[in-house]
């Protein structure tokens, strides 16, 4: 059941035909939680056996899915590791900052340049 009865929330929790879909499932949480949702990125990459579904917000909703001491990104972790035990697979949450991402990426922009401008091999 979806939507609010008798003051107890229920979560529709999108399935598909191979079971859960973790990645949406972590991605309706945290557009509930953020105040800019049209901003949240998720994606799922896997390494070493672990499924690392990675999520980007804005700057400004960090704290609030972060929460006080980590809390609500440890509600979230513990949603997930929960509801992986039936598909028998290892997933991690990684929670980052879109500005702190296009940052470093412009970052490491400017010294492939810098690399290329001064004849060095750019690896």
């Amino acid at each position: 059941m979806c939507g609010r009865k008798n003051k107890k929330f229920y979560v529709c929790v999108p399935l598909n035909k191979k079971g859960m879909n973790m990645e949406k499932v972590v991605e309706y949480i945290v557009k509930q939680l953020a105040e800019f949702p049209d901003k949240v990125q998720v994606s799922t990459v896997e390494e070493n056996g672990a499924n690392i579904i990675k999520v980007l917000v804005a700057e400004e909703d960090m704290g609030k899915i972060i929460g006080k001491h980590g809390r609500v990104a440890g509600s979230i972790r513990t949603i997930i590791k929960s509801l992986a035990i039936k598909s028998g697979k290892r997933y991690n949450v990684q929670i980052d900052s879109l500005e702190k991402i296009t940052v470093l990426n412009a970052e490491l922009d400017d010294n492939l340049v810098d690399e290329v401008d001064n004849g060095e091999d750019a690896e």
